[in-house]
């Protein structure tokens, strides 16, 4: 079993903003519950790869309903 000392930062260890080991100051928190979820939850370093991942999807989403809603008579409703 590897030592503490040793342990790689993970999902379950990773050290949180401010703390020994972090890469920033530590953020100031919010009082309101939604500036702490923004905070928490958008703002945060180590959930960024997650977030970006939704933004492409909702991005790629609307593209598609954008393309369909222009083009999209001229390529599912044949001419009669």
């Amino acid at each position: 079993m590897a030592s503490r000392g040793g342990m790689q930062p993970g999902f379950l260890n990773a050290s949180r903003a401010g703390g020994p080991g972090s890469r920033g100051p530590a953020r100031p928190q919010p009082t309101s519950a939604l500036g702490r979820f923004w905070q928490n939850e958008v703002l945060a370093p180590e959930k960024r790869p997650g977030n970006l991942v939704i933004l492409y999807s909702a991005g790629f989403f609307a593209a598609g309903v954008t393309l369909f809603r222009t083009l999209g008579k001229d390529i599912f409703v044949p001419v009669i």
